[in-house]
């Protein structure tokens, strides 16, 4: 106690401990002096702000995760020094300010292991390992190949991008070479300028049937030379 006292530096807070050195030196007694945590507490009250932890309480209460969750794990490990709860408040405050997506697969991990016993430490783990695998899982899915993917995942994954156009328009596109985007030769989907999914136009339907008119005429010219 008296090393920390000494170490107050100048100002108000070396007044303040300077009596009570003096009495650590004369060897008497002051109730500040009955133990460390009464020194401690006895200089906080003197110097500490009033309204910090509080302010600490609304904060760590509003922290949410907005980013990736060891940035969010970070923020919450500073607002964590100003308060002392226990662990398992922390523990549900913290988990109540993650991702939805990372909350749900928290919950999918109390189900197939004991978590129980998970400190603080172990979830703010987990999370981060969670939240980097829906990372990943999302980038393969944006960046991943138009023109070798498993069909199985191709009309999931095409409507609901596509929105409008219907997954059998979009497969019979991908069949005869065409950007499934907009319906057009020569490029493919990440190359279209189109910036919504276009559908089958009326222009397109009319030029098939007069093709099929065209051919139908030809196949009537030609009976009637034969006969």
């Amino acid at each position: 106690m008296a090393t920390f006292l000494t170490n107050m530096g100048e100002g108000e807070a070396a007044k303040w401990a300077k009596p009570l050195l003096r009495k650590i030196l004369d060897e008497e007694s002051h109730e500040y002096l009955a133990n460390w945590n009464a020194l401690k507490n006895a200089f906080l009250l003197a110097f500490s702000d009033p309204m910090k932890k509080e302010r600490a309480i609304q904060n760590i209460h509003k922290l949410q995760q907005t980013g990736s969750a060891q940035h969010y794990v970070t923020a919450f490990r500073t607002l964590m020094q100003e308060l002392d709860w226990d662990e398992h408040a922390f523990i549900d405050v913290f988990k109540k300010g993650l991702k939805n997506n990372v909350q749900q697969e928290l919950l999918k991990a109390t189900i197939t292991q004991d978590t129980s016993t998970f400190s603080l430490e172990k979830w703010m783990e987990v999370s981060i390992r969670i939240d980097d695998l829906l990372f990943t899982g999302r980038s393969l899915r944006d960046n991943g190949p138009s023109g070798n993917q498993d069909r199985k995942f191709q009309p999931r994954t095409t409507k609901a991008k596509a929105g409008i156009v219907p997954s059998e328009v979009i497969q019979k596109r991908r069949e005869e070479g065409r950007c499934i985007k907009c319906g057009r030769m020569g490029h493919r989907m990440k190359d279209c300028k189109f910036k919504e999914w276009q559908q089958e136009t009326q222009a397109v339907k009319g030029k098939e049937a007069k093709i099929e008119e065209v051919k139908e005429e030809e196949k009537s010219s030609d009976s009637e030379s034969e006969n």
